[in-house]
């Protein structure tokens, strides 16, 4: 992207919608309406939201053998038709394993910014997640449509929304008190041929 582009991306941005833009520590913009480029900034800011901070807060999820992070991946193709590949997958133990050989549970993830979050995008995340685990819509949003919560919550979907990607205090979580409160994901009962079958259609290997 030459000097040019860059400036007209960070004016369009700004005039359609500045809260897409934010600074970081580094005095660096970054733009979070970019969703096809190899690298998406979006992505990359909620996985290292959900591993570090999110899931291991909320939700209890224990790192690996060797102290390793919580196993997270974002995926970019988007070539194998409509609601078939999600934007994240994340593998990872929960606070108390159903057996001492249970592999990591895989948490699906739609990722939405600023205008594109809509109740469709609770039955994009449903689908996108068979044969994982747990399906979560993480947002950029300031609020939640009362259809959305409700159609989440009956379809097992978590919903997640924060203003800034990279301040893992601007996510919502389930004991909110000032602010919405995040819709925990249903863990959805799977058998290793469904896991089998994710797996291979994200393209991802089993970490168990």
């Amino acid at each position: 992207m030459t000097l040019e582009q860059a400036e007209e991306t960070i004016a369009k941005a700004i005039d359609d919608d500045g809260s897409r833009i934010t600074a970081t520590l580094g005095r660096k913009l970054v733009y979070w309406g970019i969703e096809n480029r190899a690298q998406v900034a979006l992505y990359d800011a909620v996985g290292s939201v959900f591993s570090k901070h999110w899931g291991p807060t909320h939700l209890g999820l224990k790192q690996g053998v060797g102290g390793d992070e919580l196993v997270v991946s974002a995926l970019t193709s988007k070539s194998k038709g409509d609601w078939m590949m999600p934007d994240l997958v994340a593998f990872a133990h929960p606070r108390r394993k159903r057996t001492t050989t249970s592999p990591r549970e895989i948490h699906c993830f739609e990722i939405e910014q600023r205008n594109g979050f809509t109740i469709k995008s609770v039955y994009q995340a449903f689908e996108q997640a068979r044969g994982a685990n747990y399906a979560w819509l993480f947002a950029h949003s300031d609020s939640v449509d009362v259809r959305i919560a409700d159609v989440a919550r009956e379809q097992g979907v978590g919903v997640v929304i924060f203003g800034n990607p990279n301040s893992s205090a601007t996510y919502s979580h389930p004991k909110a008190r000032t602010k919405i409160a995040a819709i925990l994901a249903k863990r959805r009962d799977v058998s290793s041929d469904e896991r089998a079958k994710f797996l291979s259609r994200v393209g991802l290997v089993d970490v168990g």
